[in-house]
């Protein structure tokens, strides 16, 4: 054989910054069928960790006469990963794959013996649907010891990799390569009791050996064809990271997990000596040595609490309780986790918030809910008594506890970690938070008791209840909000000072609410229940305080007034266009136009660059690619004279952008760059930037508004008065 020379030109170290820009750009996920796929591909082996991993779409690998290209090359420990996707199930298509990854397999292989320490090599090839692939591909790739997975799969480990981290790395070896990972023996004191015929240990065991042998039956990874549907949820990142900060606090989870183990999973419990224990009927004292093997261990009930610790450095201190029984087949895994997850009852959510200022120490992450409850159960003498629902206190009322404290949070009065408009007042003192947080909220209340006095039927009916009071608190915390940026002494001040200072928020309206009849408050009270109605709500009062106080600030994800504008004229257009078309020759211009599904995201504003890159593909969409017909001919081009798009400044530079948006910099043609980020500058009004992600959160939406106006005045009016003109010759 002639000599094997390094044949990997674009393995880079996990650590280095080209693959973290590999990785920035391919979380992007955007471009044909294929290529998303294969970046999906590449981002489940990143999310594995290698010590080193291909960058760039088909890197090269070449043994002499010998060359392939797959979509991911990465290096482990004592393995090596080669995984090659096809976006389809064609019989030919895989197998034509499949016979390219199998004739370099065994070269690649022995190169990895010889040169790089004995390293094994786990090959994987992705195909669309692994259930409609012909049985001779699966029985040829499983002879080829080549793993087939398919989209299911690759979505599988996306969705999971994103929300457990690390933890990925023996979930996913364990179902795909078993073979590569190396688990010892461990040993652990045990407690085995003997139900009926069945036996359960009970244990304390480090929470990573338990990860080395985890299994866990998610129903995202089964399909009606199994001979047995999973059970548990996808798990969960905010309960993860819920179970990281506890254990953090606490080094450990006081109720245990819930766990099976097969009947071939290799377990062996050793008992003491019955001389060093007391006889106990059916309860033996004992040594259990888990498994060796992975995916041998089933979670039946606790995964978050198990997959918490991936979220945090190891450390010896880390123990997990569990409870094993032996032998549960998947249908009785089932059962089990559907009684202990329906029939436990939990903690109500109205007495968590009166709990937290006995459960929650100053160095809880959660302490600032401590502060919350705290000031709000001092407002309850003076202001809220018979208001206000709270069980220590004895008092009844229409608004929850939880309610209020829980919009006061929402309202960013006061935040996690003492952050939020009080944490600015009143720094780090925690007591000094409580005194000036208490101070607003009395401000706040006392100001709607001196109103209810002219309108007490605005209260009683509709604001001093859960469906008014909701609303209210998060205009008091866009009052504050406003008051930081144009009179913050205000803020600092008296309760009298404060009252004063409220008053051009609230007054105008109790002065429309005041206009009301009392049927009419009833019906808004009994219809503007939920997230919904307390959104309708909340909208209803910016616009009657925006009457008098244009600066005052809207809810963050409702469509700002000039953006709807645009987004209607834009809309508008278009279908008056079509409409001329259709009168004109019975075929609108753009052909594939949803006026919901376009109005739904246009109206979003870009706050970020992600949005703000979706915004671009939408509207590349719906005037670019749904503006050609079945033979690709573009109708508007046809209309206006022209040939190309490029033609067209607007829509030209809109495709620069898309492009621009969608592949790596590297890939685009530096004069066609230039442009794309000339016309960037022009729209943002920044003259800075290069890049997308140089745009800040403002200059999103600038670029947003900006980018349908100039579409509107550029293209679509000429493009109707040209039809309008062709119609009259």
């Amino acid at each position: 054989m002639p000599e094997l020379i390094e044949p990997f030109h674009s393995l880079t170290p996990f650590d280095h910054v080209a693959v973290r820009k590999e990785l920035k750009q391919r979380s992007k996920l955007i471009g044909e069928d294929q290529l998303a796929f294969a970046n999906k591909l590449w981002m489940i082996v990143h999310g594995l960790q290698p010590s080193a991993i291909s960058i760039g779409h088909d890197p090269g690998i070449e043994l002499h006469d010998l060359s392939y290209n797959p979509d991911v090359f990465a290096v482990f420990d004592t393995f090596a990963l080669i995984a090659k996707s096809t976006f389809t199930s064609s019989k030919s298509l895989v197998s034509e794959e499949l016979s390219r990854l199998e004739n370099i397999k065994p070269h690649l292989s022995r190169y990895l013996r010889q040169e790089r320490d004995n390293r094994k090599l786990v090959s994987i090839l992705v195909v669309k649907d692994k259930v409609e692939l012909h049985d001779a591909i699966k029985q040829r790739a499983h002879n080829s010891d080549v793993k087939i997975l398919d989209e299911r799969d690759v979505d599988y480990y996306i969705t999971l990799l994103r929300q457990a981290g690390v933890g990925i790395f023996h979930l996913f070896f364990g179902r795909v390569a078993p073979s590569v990972l190396r688990i010892g023996e461990h040993s652990i004191p045990a407690i085995q009791i003997k139900e009926g015929r069945r036996y359960k240990y009970i244990f304390s065991v480090s929470p990573y050996e338990l990860l080395e042998r985890a299994f866990i039956s998610h129903r995202e990874l089964t399909s009606p064809q199994d001979a047995h549907l999973g059970y548990q949820r996808m798990l969960n990142k905010k309960k993860l990271k819920e179970i990281k900060a506890y254990v953090s606090r606490m080094q450990s989870f006081p109720a245990p997990i819930i766990v099976s183990f097969p009947r071939n999973a290799g377990e062996n419990f050793q008992p003491l000596p019955k001389k060093a224990t007391e006889s106990l009927e059916d309860v033996t004292l004992g040594h259990l040595r888990l498994p060796t093997k992975s995916a041998s261990i089933y979670i039946v009930d606790g995964q978050h609490r198990l997959y918490g610790y991936t979220l945090l450095p190891r450390s010896d201190e880390h123990h997990i309780n569990v409870i094993a029984y032996k032998g549960l087949q998947p249908h009785q895994q089932g059962w089990m986790f559907v009684d202990i997850n329906l029939k436990q009852t939990k903690v109500p959510a109205r007495l968590l918030w009166e709990l937290y200022p006995d459960i929650l120490s100053q160095d809880d992450d959660e302490y600032f809910k401590a502060v919350v409850s705290r000031a709000i159960e001092r407002l309850i003498p003076p202001h809220l008594s018979g208001i206000i629902s709270h069980i220590s206190s004895g008092s009844k009322g229409r608004i929850s506890f939880q309610a209020l404290c829980s919009e006061v949070v929402r309202a960013h009065l006061l935040t996690k970690g003492g952050g939020g408009i009080v944490g600015a007042l009143a720094g780090h003192d925690w007591q000094a938070q409580e005194d000036r947080l208490f101070i607003i909220l009395s401000s706040f209340l006392q100001l709607l008791a001196d109103q209810g006095l002219h309108w007490p039927e605005v209260n009683s009916r509709f604001f001093l209840q859960n469906t008014g009071i909701i609303p209210l608190v998060r205009e008091l915390g866009k009052a504050c909000k406003h008051l930081s940026l144009y009179n913050p002494t205000i803020l600092r001040s008296t309760k009298s000072s404060l009252m004063e200072g409220l008053i051009p928020y609230f007054g105008p309206l109790y002065t429309l609410y005041g206009s009301y009849t009392n049927e009419d408050l009833d019906y808004l009270t009994r219809s503007r229940v939920g997230s919904a109605g307390f959104i309708e709500t909340e909208d209803e009062m910016d616009d009657i305080i925006r009457e008098t106080i244009p600066s005052f600030p809207l809810r963050e994800k409702r469509t700002p007034p000039h953006l709807q504008q645009e987004v209607d004229n834009f809309v508008a257009l278009i279908q008056e266009v079509n409409r001329l078309a259709q009168d004109r020759s019975r075929a609108w211009v753009f052909h594939e136009f949803d006026k919901d599904r376009t109005v739904k995201v246009l109206r979003k504003p870009a706050r970020d660059v992600a949005s703000l890159e979706k915004f671009v593909g939408t509207i590349h969409q719906e005037l670019i690619e749904a503006s050609a017909g079945k033979d690709k001919h573009n109708r508007a081009l046809d209309i206006l004279g022209l040939t190309e798009f490029s033609q067209l400044p607007p829509l030209g530079n809109l495709s620069l952008l898309r492009h621009m948006s969608a592949h790596r910099a590297s890939h685009m043609d530096s004069g066609r760059r230039r442009r794309a980020v000339a016309f960037l500058r022009q729209l943002s009004g920044v003259p800075s930037l290069s890049d997308f992600d140089d745009l800040k959160p403002e200059s999103c939406l600038t670029v947003q508004i900006a980018m349908l106006r100039k579409i509107q005045t550029e293209f679509l009016e000429p493009l109707r008065n040209a039809i309008r003109a062709q119609s009259h010759a």
